[in-house]
């Protein structure tokens, strides 16, 4: 069936026969180059009748073929193997067996069918709690496939992207079907590249989360649960994961305003005294992030983390710099951590700054800073000679590495500070 719309668009209908999905392909090669069609892609897999709501509002509108964002069959997902428990959620690998729509062929007019990939390894977070979703929520987690403006391509290098949903049919949980990460999150990452992650390497991964997170700034977004278990390692690179997933799913919208979700040593002063969140308290983040990379340990991590860490943390308790940090590191980290927002650096300014000392030692510019990171390199390297056995990482029974819930009716003090 074939019907024409104004505007160059024609709009066709097809049944795949195995799935019985309903999809709807729009096509319009007046606005976009022969390199980028226009899609808006509408799909309904027999959902209840309590999920089409979602589905009848849950059309996106792609610029590329790799932007599409998809129902994905539960049994296309196979040999599942459990990566890990995050806090609102398991997170697994698995194989998605058709894979994704092939983005030089896209859809096969001739078999009225996408083209794809085929056997593909990806991350599937089974949300907690998810029974009850409504399309807000996605509107909400996943800000890199909203309606209008959609972000520049050029964020979608900095993230984890998000493939498609699903849901589990025993448990009727929903599942986030994400890109798979191979060299895990970054903290396991500086663990397991302990003795080889030279400061090169370091500015490197610094100052593309660094980018990463000014373009999310300069769209108006905040990631709002930013640390180290979120920032995920695809071929070294460094990509942000879990964007505004910072709380439970049945949380998500209606929210009690004195709770707030995440990890304690990340978290900014004034989101634990107030739990409102600001490009600010993103920036403090980032400097917790800093701090672990030339570190390699999770900050706070030889103590618990309850209502006396939070408070020390607003009334500037941070963790301790070693001396052998490069001076003009130390000095950034601080200042991302100061106790006045207003005076931590921009992530423009943050970008620049890092990129600027990574380009030296990549280009071997004989600059202060050059000087400063190669004679840490050489420390480090003195040191990892005595030592007998690799670093063991142990920390605290009560540190916490995953996001929780954090209620301001126990922090009167704090809120006091």
């Amino acid at each position: 069936m074939s019907i024409t719309l104004s505007h160059s668009r024609k709009e066709s209908l097809t049944t795949k026969a195995r799935t019985g999905s309903l999809i709807t392909v729009f096509n319009d090669f007046s606005r976009f180059s022969n390199e980028i069609e226009d899609y808006v892609f509408y799909e309904l897999v027999k959902w209840k009748s309590r999920d089409r709501r979602i589905c009848s509002k849950f059309s996106i509108h792609a610029t590329s073929r790799d932007r599409v964002f998809e129902w994905i069959p539960y049994d296309q997902l196979i040999k599942f193997e459990v990566l890990g428990k995050g806090g609102f959620g398991v997170v697994q690998r698995a194989t998605w067996v058709d894979g994704q729509i092939d983005q030089i062929i896209g859809w096969n007019y001739l078999q009225n069918r996408w083209e794809r990939h085929g056997k593909t390894r990806v991350a599937v977070k089974i949300l907690d709690n998810s029974r009850k979703i409504t399309v807000d929520f996605f509107t909400e987690i996943i800000p890199q496939i909203q309606y209008e403006p959609i972000i520049p391509k050029s964020l979608m290098f900095h993230l984890i992207r998000y493939l498609g949903i699903s849901k589990n049919p025993a448990t009727q949980n929903y599942a986030i079907v994400m890109q798979y990460a191979e060299g895990g999150n970054l903290r396991n990452y500086l663990e397991i590249n302990y003795s080889t992650l030279t400061w090169e390497k370091k500015l490197f991964m610094l100052q593309y989360i660094a980018e990463g997170l000014k373009i999310l700034h300069e769209e108006g977004l905040l990631h709002r649960n930013l640390h180290s278990s979120n920032i995920l390692i695809h071929n070294d690179i460094p990509l942000m994961g879990d964007v505004g997933l910072c709380r439970p799913v049945d949380k998500l919208i209606q929210s009690d305003e004195k709770e707030i979700y995440g990890i304690m040593p990340f978290m900014a002063p004034e989101l634990l005294k107030t739990g409102i969140y600001t490009k600010e308290v993103d920036i403090y983040s980032f400097g917790s992030i800093m701090w672990e990379i030339c570190e390699h340990q999770p900050p706070f991590n030889k103590r618990p983390h309850n209502d006396n860490l939070a408070m020390e943390i607003c009334l500037g308790e941070r963790p301790l710099i070693e001396k052998e940090t490069p001076e003009s590191l130390a000095v950034l980290i601080k200042k991302c951590w100061d106790s006045n927002p207003n005076n931590r650096p921009t992530a423009n300014e943050l970008f620049f700054i890092i990129k600027s000392w990574y380009l030296d030692l990549l280009q071997e510019s004989p600059t202060e800073y050059y000087f400063e990171f190669k004679a840490a390199d050489k420390i480090r390297k003195d040191m990892l000679q005595t030592m007998s056995q690799p670093c063991s990482i142990k920390n605290h029974s009560e540190a916490h590495y995953r996001s929780r819930k954090f209620n301001f009716t126990n922090f009167s003090m704090i809120n006091q500070s």
